[in-house]
C-alpha cells in the first residue's frame, strides 16, 4: 500500500538511540538469507493476485515479510531486471523496494513523483539547522551538562537527517535515472509473453 510506504518515509523523522542500527541500515528483500530469499521467490511464482479484500490484505502482509512491494507482479519485474544485471541494477531495485512512496506503478509502468522532493529538502534543512544549533550550543552555553546534552543531541539529529535526505536524494535521482528503461525492460518480458501466446500478465 502507498500510504503504508509513505508512513514508512515519515518514521525516520523521529530520531530513537535504542534502534541506532537502523539508523544506516535499510533491510530490502536483498539483505534476506538465501533461504528467505528462495521462499520468497517461491512465493511469487506460485501465487496469484488476490481480488478480495481479505485476501489481498493477508498477500500484502506476506509481501512485506519479504522486504519487497505490494504489488506481486511488480516485483516479479524488478528480480528480473536485477537478475539481468546485479551489479548495475542493484541501487536501482533496491531503490523500488524502499521508497514505494516515490513512485506510482500502473499499467505495468512506473512513474517516479515529482512532489517528493520537498520531503527530502525539508529534511536535509531540518539536518542542517540541527546542526548548526548543535554547534551554537556548544560554543554559548557554559554549563557543562546542558552542553552536551544540546549538542549531542543536535548532532545525533544533523547525522540521522542529513544522510537520510542524501541517501533518498541518490535514491530518487536513481529512480527517475533508470525508470524509462525499467519500463522498457517490463514491455519487452510482456512481448515475448504474447508472442509465445501466454497471457499478457
Amino acid at each position: 500500500m502507498e500510504i503504508t510506504s509513505i508512513a514508512g518515509v515519515w518514521k525516520i523523522f523521529i530520531p530513537a538511540l535504542p534502534y541506532l542500527k537502523k539508523l544506516f541500515i535499510f533491510d530490502t528483500f536483498f539483505s534476506l538469507s538465501y533461504e528467505k530469499k528462495a521462499e520468497a521467490i517461491t512465493y511469487l511464482t506460485e501465487c496469484v493476485d488476490e481480488e478480495e479484500i481479505l485476501e489481498k490484505y493477508k498477500q500484502e502482509l506476506k509481501l512485506s515479510e519479504y522486504k519487497i512491494s505490494d504489488d506481486r507482479l511488480l516485483n516479479v519485474y524488478i528480480l528480473k531486471y536485477y537478475i539481468l544485471n546485479p551489479a548495475k541494477h542493484e541501487k536501482f531495485c533496491k531503490s523500488l523496494f524502499v521508497f514505494e512512496g516515490f513512485y506510482k506503478y500502473h499499467d505495468h509502468e512506473v512513474t517516479i513523483k515529482k512532489n517528493v522532493i520537498w520531503i527530502i529538502i525539508l529534511m536535509f534543512i531540518i539536518g542542517f539547522v540541527a546542526g548548526a544549533g548543535a554547534l551554537f550550543f556548544w560554543v554559548t552555553i557554559t554549563s557543562t551538562p546542558l552542553k552536551w546534552t544540546y549538542s549531542v543531541g543536535g548532532l545525533i539529529i544533523f547525522t540521522q537527517y542529513v544522510f537520510y535526505s542524501l541517501y533518498m536524494l541518490f535514491s530518487y535521482i536513481s529512480l527517475r535515472r533508470n525508470a524509462i528503461k525499467f519500463n522498457v525492460f517490463i514491455s519487452i518480458l510482456r512481448i515475448k509473453k504474447a508472442l509465445a501466446g501466454n497471457n499478457i500478465a
